[in-house]
């Protein structure tokens, strides 16, 4: 085994069937910072085990282990429980990944007894309260521990490699690192990233990309292991403890983490050829590493309750509620959380959304927060309950809110009311089980005509057809709410009106529309001066049009003959309303089985000519009043 990768005995035991004695009874623990530490031995090769409780206050010794609970690499059989013997004769069951961990690290070090913090076997794992309590000290029993062992799981077909790629991947950055800093200069376009040495080993004899099979499959590696994806793992990552990754029988520093990022962005930016990194998976590890890495950095601002469920919510948790509590341990130190965000594991998973809800409410003055709202696999939350627990495919980028000088881009409710003015004007009301939302609005339309949904950030063949259609479908030269052209409230409608337009440039006659639509919006763009012209078609698409902003959108007409984007989930019959403290408009669909007048909540919308307040001077809309989402 080459230097720098640490390795220690490879054998494994078998685990044969026997009876299992009663199961553990955890005894209370006595102080409000108490925990349970485990002292793990060998005998004749088996690992067992002691529980002792000890304060965090007095600076107990102990290594901390991070790992998941479930399987921990794609095509891993979670395995049936398997039984971890205490001293005192008693049992606790731990999940086959873990118990692969106690096997690794008894062999490393068989001959001398180890102290550790374990969640599965330090924690009551039946009683809620103890449970509730104990997760939220976890930020701080991370951060005192002398070490903290990350358990990638045992090896797969690959892993050896990969551990031997990323050692390479080391070794090789910091050459670089020298011969950069002996020169006096770093990578270039025109130099390019390596230097001529054949001995860098990045490319065959003919100049072709080496070990391509390599590279990937070591993206891959970040992609199959769980551990990457998980919650509760970005927690356990960030303290500033010494840590050391394990995997198998081999352990490597975390600084190799960081070597391997810099190696990969700078091979993508500056060799050619090597443009496939940005997709073999390396995105994985550079989202963790991004997250530690700001953490920590002290010129950013401090992260908030949003921020950081909005960071996580697409990482994994076998329990919904650990997508809040989990990221709660990543605020800073002296924000104080109010009873509403209070980890409680008896409380049903609708109960802790709606109770973000309510807090978001008090601390963020306004509906910001709604844009994360998607369509939830919880039946039982209200449909203005942000699932944070929602599937990656529902999940799709919110509409911009703040331009770069601090200003709002929208005022679609304009300055008839503040709603910092009156903490009542938006508040939540709970019935039983059941929660609404009374906030003041206004009712502007009804959609009438939905448009196919973009599902593509790279093709533009739907947005295309946008243009097309509904340059050929509405009518007349003039779009009768801002007085430009139909074309031009298209475009501005697809840019969500943050991009500079000459609306000079506009073709006016149904002739000149027709060449111009006969074009690649691209060109259409480039020719309407919606782009620099030395901006390549590329470079219009990803950084103008913003595929990403329509991705899962539609495009949507109303009675009244407004334009704009919707959710792909909107309907025929959907409710535009303007809504106080909201940044942009949304969609409702008005339900029909209640006497009064109630709303489920759809989701964010633009349309083109009333994102300023413009209903104000209008005769087409009534007068605010309270509105119910349900």
């Amino acid at each position: 085994m080459e230097d720098g990768i640490a390795a220690f005995s490879s054998h494994s035991r078998a685990h044969p069937k026997k009876e299992i004695p009663s199961s553990y009874e955890y005894k209370p623990l006595q102080a409000a910072d108490s925990i349970r530490l485990v002292c793990l031995t060998t005998t004749n090769g088996e690992v067992h085990g002691m529980l002792k409780e000890v304060r965090l206050s007095e600076k107990p010794e102990y290594r901390a282990v991070s790992y998941v609970w479930g399987a921990a690499f794609d095509g891993a059989d979670d395995g049936s429980p398997r039984p971890f013997d205490l001293d005192d004769g008693h049992v606790i069951q731990v999940t086959a990944n873990l118990a692969d961990f106690l096997d690794a690290i008894v062999q490393k070090q068989p001959q001398t007894p180890m102290t550790f913090w374990i969640d599965a076997i330090c924690i009551n794992q039946t009683y809620e309260e103890e449970k509730s309590v104990q997760v939220g000290m976890m930020r701080q029993i991370y951060d005192q521990a002398a070490e903290i062992l990350i358990w990638l799981g045992r090896h797969d077909g690959t892993s050896r490699d990969d551990i031997a790629k990323m050692e390479w991947c080391d070794k090789t950055m910091r050459r670089l690192w020298t011969i950069y800093k002996a020169n006096g200069t770093g990578p270039t376009r025109k130099a390019g990233a390596i230097p001529a040495r054949p001995d860098m080993g990045f490319r065959t004899e003919d100049g072709a990309v080496k070990d391509r099979e390599g590279w990937e499959s070591l993206g891959g590696f970040f992609v199959r292991r769980k551990w990457w994806h998980r919650v509760w793992t970005v927690q356990e990552y960030i303290p500033e403890a010494n840590k050391l990754f394990m995997c198998g029988d081999l352990a490597f520093s975390p600084d190799w983490l960081e070597t391997i990022l810099d190696l990969t962005l700078l091979l993508h930016d500056f060799e050619p050829g090597f443009e496939f990194l940005e997709d073999a998976g390396f995105a994985v590890l550079r989202q963790v590493e991004n997250f530690r890495s700001s953490f920590h950095d002290g010129s950013r601002a401090p992260l908030t309750v949003y921020d950081v469920l909005s960071e996580c919510r697409l990482r994994d948790a076998s329990d919904p509620r650990d997508k809040v509590f989990a990221p709660l341990g990543l605020l800073p130190r002296n924000q104080r959380l109010d009873a509403a965000l209070r980890i409680d594991y008896s409380l049903p998973v609708e109960i802790v959304f709606t109770n973000v809800v309510e807090y978001l409410l008090r601390t963020m003055h306004g509906l910001d927060w709604l844009d994360a709202v998607v369509p939830s696999r919880n039946s039982k939350c209200a449909s203005w309950v942000p699932d944070w627990d929602a599937g990656r495919g529902l999940v799709f980028h919110p509409l911009p809110k703040t331009a770069k000088d601090g200003n709002a881009v929208y005022r679609p409710w304009g300055d008839y009311y503040a709603p910092e003015e009156d903490p009542e004007a938006t508040r939540i009301v709970r019935h039983g089980g059941r929660a609404e939302m009374h906030v003041m609005g206004i009712l502007l339309d009804e959609i009438i005509c939905l448009y196919d949904t973009n599902y593509s950030a790279v093709d533009v063949v739907v947005v295309q057809s946008w243009i097309e259609r509904a340059c050929r479908e509405l009518g007349g030269a003039t779009y009768s709410h801002t007085g430009e052209t139909i074309l031009e409230a298209v475009l501005r409608t697809i840019t969500f009106d943050v991009v500079p337009v000459d609306s000079s440039s506009f073709a006016r006659g149904q002739d000149d529309l027709d060449d111009l639509l006969s074009l690649p919006v691209g060109e259409i763009a480039r020719k309407l001066m919606l782009v620099d012209a030395s901006m390549d078609v590329e470079a219009l698409l990803l950084r103008h049009i913003r595929l990403d902003m329509t991705l899962r959108r539609r495009f949507a007409v109303t009675r009244h003959g407004f334009v704009g984007l919707v959710p792909f989930y909107s309907s025929v019959g959907d409710k535009v309303f303007a809504l106080s403290g909201g940044p942009v408009l949304y969609i409702t669909r008005e339900l029909t089985r209640t006497s009064r007048k109630e709303y489920t909540y759809v989701g964010e919308s633009y349309f083109h000519g009333l994102m300023d307040g413009e209903w104000r001077d209008k005769d087409l809309f009534g007068h605010p009043s309270q509105v119910i989402l349900v």
